[in-house]
């Protein structure tokens, strides 16, 4: 039977700290202890609470953080803000991990609502240099059995095959070489910089990929700067390298389509539009402007293909363009006026009232079909169309 005293989940941000993470991971492991680390992308539905099971499960919290690990947290669907919370709520051995040049000050404005209390949790320093000694102190010092009762909730049998998978994948996972641990140093070290400071952060982007090749997050992120520097062609390369690395990559593909926008690749940009959808975490569009950007993109790009089709009287392909945009964003106004003016002219009268009533009622403005034309650029005769559904209303 395991020994509650020594069971640990390790909460990171993935796009800042895999390597630092992965590293506490195989210490901790190495000296005895159950760790639970997830180095997959969090799925939705079920297993999300498969992983608030594992925090209830362990007595120990360690919570890595590094410069920019922080910035998401504010919106309330953050992932890692979700994993706090719930570790605050269950009142576990919360224990972070500061890690080379990471501090509190300055991230006041993330830290809201349970979260406020974070910075007064006793912190471990790690400093690469001193790695083994920091681990050292953490297991020592930090990781020992909590004073107070605790109450630890067992895994549920129908969780145990899955999170024992996922503690194997990582376990057999090589060791993060030291040109890993140092190439993320450099990523947060951009990352901490400020946002002006473009040139410096690019030589410290360049500096890790330098280190370590395989880095995608460096690459999107100095493809981030280059756009800055409206070097469109040197982005252009670094998203393209980001993505043939992580083929699962939604935020190169949406970086990258904005780019082939600007250089008037538009059947590239929408490709790129399409996998970044397609490749989303769960909310992630609710805290990150350039996928909230992609997805509103794709949804466009899909609702001009069905005003093509409607205007060549192919009505049928019309409202299947519409639908999968739909899909992609639900409550889009102008999705949901192509989808009534479609159904309309179909015949599918009481589908099409249905739909222009919800934007009546949401938008005042929708009563008169010249909102389509002064909003949406829709032509006279998408809007002629429009006006024939409104006088049926």
């Amino acid at each position: 039977m395991t020994d509650a005293a020594k069971t640990v989940f390790i909460s990171y941000r993935r796009s800042t700290s895999s390597f630092i993470a992965r590293a506490v991971f195989m210490d901790l492991r190495a000296n005895g202890y159950d760790v639970f680390l997830d180095v997959e992308t969090i799925d939705s539905g079920a297993f999300d609470k498969i992983i608030l099971n594992q925090i209830a499960a362990r007595t120990h919290f360690v919570l890595v953080l590094t410069p920019g690990a922080l910035e998401r947290c504010a919106e309330p669907n953050d992932w890692l803000r979700r994993e706090i919370e719930e570790a605050m709520r269950l009142e576990r051995n919360i224990v972070p991990l500061l890690v080379n040049e990471f501090t509190f000050e300055g991230n006041e404005q993330y830290l809201t609502g349970a979260l406020s209390a974070l910075p007064r949790y006793n912190a471990v320093k790690l400093f690469h240099e001193y790695f083994d000694e920091a681990l050292e102190r953490l297991r020592k010092r930090y990781l020992k059995a909590p004073e107070q009762t605790v109450e630890i909730v067992p895994t549920p049998t129908s969780d145990e095959a899955v999170v024992e998978r996922k503690i194997e994948e990582v376990a057999k996972q090589a060791t993060p070489t030291q040109q890993q641990l140092d190439a993320e140093n450099y990523l947060w070290r951009g990352h901490g910089r400020k946002s002006g400071d473009v040139d410096n952060r690019i030589n410290d982007y360049t500096e890790a990929i330098g280190l370590n090749p395989q880095f995608a997050e460096a690459y999107k992120s100095r493809g981030n700067m280059y756009v800055r520097k409206n070097e469109l062609e040197k982005a252009l390369a670094d998203y393209d390298t980001a993505v043939k690395l992580n083929p699962r990559y939604a935020e190169a593909y949406s970086n990258r389509g904005s780019v082939r926008s600007e250089l008037g690749d538009e059947e590239g940009a929408l490709s790129d539009f399409a996998d970044a959808v397609y490749f989303m975490p769960p909310n992630a569009e609710e805290y990150d402007e350039g996928l909230r950007y992609a997805r509103k993109q794709y949804a466009v790009a899909l609702h001009n293909h069905g005003l093509a089709f409607f205007l060549a009287g192919r009505y049928n392909e019309a409202l299947a363009e519409f639908k999968k945009a739909n899909e992609v964003m639900p409550t889009f106004n102008l999705v949901l006026a192509g989808l009534a003016v479609t159904h309309h002219a179909l015949g599918q009268t009481w589908e099409a009232k249905r739909l222009w009533q919800y934007l009546v009622h949401y938008d005042k403005r929708y009563a008169d079909a010249a909102v389509m034309a002064e909003v949406w650029s829709w032509s006279p005769e998408m809007v002629d169309a429009a006006r024939k559904l409104i006088a049926r209303l």
